[in-house]
């Protein structure tokens, strides 16, 4: 009888503390449940199972449905990795081949942007063709940059050698400053037509020294940040 009692003790004990780890187990999927985590799950109801530990019919059927739809995604998984290795050679080739294109785009781009380009001795000569060109170049740039970024994380993805371009990221650094200077000039030169317009008279000289100091403020910063980059 007392042998009997310990096993009836001893299983009571064991169920308990089965229910116990259960009930923990399921806070801690719900926790869990709005990112992957290890799916030893599975193995821990089929041991709940296999120690005849009770366990509710609607857990073991999420249990199951949720296994079918792991196995599933896994061979989908397996599917499509599948025939990205088989297609992977053609996007590679063609990845290539774009890059070839883009080097060739980029020069061409370069020899432009030295004759024709802001800082060209042409344009230096009129600030404000000089301004014009920043523009018409900025948006040349801003199309390149794309494709360049494009281009980058393929060669990332197949595990390409990285192509460098150091010119034209030194050309985007030149061009940013110069968007500034080039603000700043146009809006000096406003100031200035709009105070041609006014009389000596009219002048509120307050005024025209808050711009007059906000003007050389900017210039400072831009010329801080030309030394720094």
């Amino acid at each position: 009888k007392l042998k009997l009692g310990i096993k009836i003790e001893n299983k009571k004990w064991i169920d308990d503390l089965a229910m116990h780890c259960n009930q923990k187990f399921k806070k801690e999927i719900v926790a869990k449940n709005s990112r992957f985590f290890s799916f030893s799950a599975f193995e821990c109801y089929a041991m709940l199972q296999r120690y005849e530990i009770p366990v509710s019919k609607e857990e073991l059927d999420n249990n199951d449905s949720l296994n079918f739809s792991w196995k599933t995604l896994r061979e989908k998984a397996f599917q499509m990795q599948c025939h990205l290795t088989e297609i992977q050679p053609n996007f590679k080739g063609n990845l290539q081949e774009k890059v070839k294109e883009f080097t060739v785009e980029t020069a061409q781009f370069y020899e432009e942007y030295e004759q024709k380009g802001p800082l060209s001795p042409e344009k230096m000569a009129d600030p404000r063709e000089a301004a014009t060109a920043m523009h018409i170049f900025q948006n040349r740039f801003d199309a390149l940059k794309r494709s360049y970024e494009t281009y980058h994380r393929g060669e990332q993805l197949f595990g390409l050698p990285q192509t460098e371009f150091p010119r034209l990221l030194a050309i985007e650094k030149e061009l940013k400053l110069l968007s500034r200077l080039y603000t700043l000039y146009e809006s000096v030169m406003d100031c200035i037509d709009k105070y041609k317009e006014k009389l000596w008279a009219d002048l509120n000289v307050e005024e025209f020294g808050a711009e007059l100091t906000e003007f050389q403020n900017r210039s400072l910063t831009l010329l801080i940040s030309s030394l720094i980059i």
